[in-house]
């Protein structure tokens, strides 16, 4: 049993949630956050992920306790999705392994 974290700007919820889906994770939480990223001034306003303040970027947390071998395909499909379509904004996803639960 692991758990699985995702952090995703808000514009990427449909597909994150398809990406658990593919995976064949079907029971997964998520929650409205705030991302920060402390940048010079020089470059916040340059900076689409600060929106050229120092304000939180609408994002979302995703996370979910699953069997290994889904964790596994859905570390790739994240790695496919960066890959592919996330630009200056990629998901950022992080397993925890869980030594106990009930």
């Amino acid at each position: 049993m692991k758990l699985v974290l995702i952090t995703a700007v808000a514009e990427y919820k449909e597909s994150v949630c398809d990406l658990f889906k593919e995976a064949g994770i079907d029971a997964y939480s998520s929650s409205d956050i705030d991302g920060h990223k402390d940048l010079p001034e020089v470059l916040l306003s340059s900076n689409w992920f600060s929106g050229g303040t120092q304000a939180g970027m609408d994002s979302m947390l995703y996370f979910s306790f699953a069997q290994k071998e889904k964790v596994g395909k859905l570390l790739g499909a994240v790695r496919q999705f960066n890959a592919e379509k996330a630009g200056h904004n990629p998901l950022h996803a992080a397993v925890v392994p869980i030594e106990e639960y009930v």
